[in-house]
């Protein structure tokens, strides 16, 4: 279940991810990098106060929807993700017109509302996603996101086209992210607001201890990975925000649309594994998730590093290509390191229900990151941003690591990586070694397939697919369990 779900999301999460690098290649080429810029800004805030007040909401949900045995403790559940998004839209208002008085900066309404708009609305859309995916329903999940992300390229290039910069780019988003509710998400809104029951304290206190922690963890996962973009704006402009902005989600976009369909797959089978059957059967799915993360997304971002200039001038603007270039190889190896934290180490807090031990590894690698940000900005410019992003992954992935030992042990498939490491170096080295004689966007395409070629031979000569891989999946897949 585990292929055959991974396999649906990516291609839910996977060619929205395509989409986005179409978007990136077309707005590039369509808005200034300052415009570019404050677009990226207000994106950011977005996800800030999306982070902190409402991501809590979309955790209980995946954490307690497998233990639900009764209609009742569903109601319960319902009743804990309705109260959770109002009281979070009346915090968050209260919140954003407290911070515009007391900072008195003068914002164009036109952004006000397009991002208050769009994040009422991202925040409802992220949690019906979870709804499909806590109930093993990745067809409606991945066909949502699928809608929203055709939508928000065609009506926000258009908007660009004809002039409105960075309030074209925000209204598309918004509209395409309201869109996609209105197809998709009817069932999880009749059961939303239509099987929801009274107020039990009780259950109520152990989804906000679940989920508070978590709140206070997002925050510090944002200051993590995007107080840079404030903080370049700040050393260097809104131009220079811009062309950062578009390196970086480049590069850990495409890094996280493969670790995340993973992740999107495995993480609910785990649950309920766990739940019903006890740890030794959770941690085989454990490990084959760490194996499949690592085995796509190692040899993704080594590539990228090694194909950095030829990426950039392929897919962006001309006036961001060398920045660009330049930034890949950082970000790329940073968001493999992110991802295994977000995407593995973290699941062994939720599952043992001690997410208060996140907040230790994220807070410590956010206060690296600003600090190196606030000492390498002012000196080297951008890359400053990048070596300080890679340092910080590489600190909390070290440091949650630690920690997990202190919650659930998960299981480290050490000869596994080992194995996949060697073969990505050795992709990269000859990717590298034959770099020059690649050139454009034919030029990319022949070095992917080299690249793919032979780390694909590797992984069979050390046996990694055939025996640690395609064996356990198998196993995995005749279980009907969870089907």
């Amino acid at each position: 279940m585990l292929t055959k779900h991974s396999i649906i999301y990516f291609l839910g999460r996977g060619m929205p991810g395509l989409i986005n690098f179409l978007a990136l290649s077309i707005y590039t080429r369509l808005v200034l990098p300052e415009e570019y810029g404050s677009y990226a800004l207000i994106v950011a805030t977005v996800n800030l106060f999306n982070a902190v007040l409402f991501q809590w909401i979309r955790l209980v949900l995946l954490r307690y929807t497998p233990t639900c045995t009764s209609e009742d403790d569903k109601r319960q559940l319902n009743t804990t993700v309705l109260a959770g998004y109002l009281g979070s839209i009346l915090l968050s208002a209260v919140l954003i017109g407290l911070f515009l008085y007391i900072s008195g900066q003068k914002i164009p309404i036109s952004y006000i509302s397009l991002g208050v708009g769009l994040l009422f609305v991202q925040a409802f859309f992220e949690i019906g996603l979870d709804y499909y995916r806590s109930n093993l329903q990745p067809k409606q999940y991945s066909f949502a996101h699928f809608l929203k992300a055709t939508l928000a390229i065609g009506l926000s290039s258009a908007l660009a086209y004809f002039g409105y910069g960075a309030t074209g780019l925000l209204l598309g988003l918004l509209i395409a992210s309201f869109a996609a509710i209105a197809f998709y998400f009817k069932s999880f809104f009749t059961e939303l607001t239509a099987k929801t029951g009274s107020f039990d304290s009780r259950a109520i206190r152990t989804h906000l201890t679940y989920g508070v922690p978590l709140t206070a963890s997002s925050a510090l996962t944002f200051i993590m990975d995007s107080s840079d973009r404030y903080l370049v704006k700040h050393f260097l402009g809104t131009a220079s925000t811009g062309t950062y902005s578009v390196g970086y989600d480049l590069a850990k976009q495409t890094l996280w649309v493969i670790m995340i369909s993973i992740s999107l797959a495995s993480y609910p089978l785990v649950i309920r594994a766990l739940e019903h059957e006890g740890p030794a059967a959770a941690n085989k799915h454990l490990k084959s998730n760490l194996i499949l993360l690592l085995a796509i997304s190692l040899p993704t971002a080594i590539g990228m590093a090694a194909l950095a200039p030829q990426i950039a001038f392929v897919l962006v603007g001309e006036k961001y290509a060398d920045t660009v270039a330049m930034l890949i190889p950082y970000i790329a190896i940073g968001a493999v390191l992110s991802g295994i934290k977000s995407f593995y180490l973290d699941q062994s807090f939720q599952l043992a229900q001690k997410t208060r031990l996140q907040l230790w590894s994220v807070g410590v690698a956010a206060f690296i990151n600003v600090a190196l940000n606030l000492l390498l900005l002012p000196r080297i410019g951008l890359m400053g941003a990048a070596y300080a992003t890679l340092i910080s992954y590489g600190a909390v992935l070290l440091l949650s690591y630690m920690l997990s030992l202190r919650a659930y042990k998960l299981p480290i498939p050490w000869e596994e990586i080992l194995k996949i490491l060697t073969a990505s170096i050795l992709m990269g080295a000859v990717i590298l070694l034959f770099r020059s004689y690649g050139s454009g966007l034919w030029g990319l395409l022949f070095l992917t397939l080299l690249g793919g070629i032979l780390y694909g031979s590797l992984l069979i000569a050390f046996k990694v697919i055939s025996i640690s891989f395609v064996t356990n999946q198998l196993k995995l897949k005749s279980k009907k369990n969870y089907a």
